[in-house]
């Protein structure tokens, strides 16, 4: 398994729920194209500011690809 993370994470917001809103996503997507075949499965926590979007971190793990997510 490999781990990725940048921006803030949850822990760090829920300390700042007076100040800023936040939402998160979980995706499930595959760690290359789905017309080739063997794609393996990441998991991606994405988190953002309610109510314009604007990404504050991202946390993914898969056995492939998750150091290339972008």
């Amino acid at each position: 398994m490999t781990a990725a993370a940048t921006g803030v994470n949850e822990k760090t917001l829920q300390g700042m729920t007076e100040l800023m809103r936040y939402e998160k996503i979980y995706l499930h997507p595959g760690h290359h194209a789905g017309y080739y075949p063997g794609a393996k499965t990441m998991t991606i926590k994405l988190l953002f500011r309610v109510p314009d979007g604007k990404i504050l971190g991202a946390q993914a793990m898969g056995e492939e690809g998750v150091e290339k997510t972008h």
